[in-house]
């Protein structure tokens, strides 16, 4: 089955936002708090996230284009100094919803949203259903 872009509206999220920082968090513990260039294990705070397919060349802000690297790598790509690896590359593009599941996913998000009573309720079901459907 081929990957399923929904409609291109790119997404672009502030980088001050609570969602930003829910983001980077997710792909900081989906990555398990490795590099994804040196593929050495950081704390939190060393990690920055990074672009596969970078924003000016039409990326989007979203965690299947996103990786955690040190500070240390990620000052080395923006020089040019060293790559991704295409491992990496090709890990995250496979993390691009099929049609199938972004359904699915629009289907459920709809449903919980009109029976979730917390935002925390929301967001925890959000959370469990993107787990679930590897988005």
């Amino acid at each position: 089955m081929t990957p399923y872009k929904p409609p291109r509206e790119r997404i672009k999220i502030k980088r001050n936002s609570a969602i930003w920082k829910r983001l980077v968090k997710r792909v900081q513990e989906r990555d398990r708090y490795r590099c994804q260039v040196c593929g050495n294990i950081f704390p939190k705070n060393m990690l920055a996230p990074h672009h596969v397919k970078t924003v000016g060349a039409g990326g989007d802000d979203a965690q299947y284009n996103l990786i955690s690297v040190c500070q240390f790598c990620h000052h080395d790509l923006h020089k040019g100094v060293t790559m991704i690896p295409a491992i990496s590359k090709q890990k995250y593009k496979s993390r691009i919803p099929t049609r199938q599941q972004w359904v699915e996913y629009e289907r459920e998000k709809s449903l919980i949203q009109q029976t979730s009573k917390t935002q925390q309720e929301e967001d925890r079901k959000l959370e469990e259903l993107r787990e679930r459907l590897g988005i």
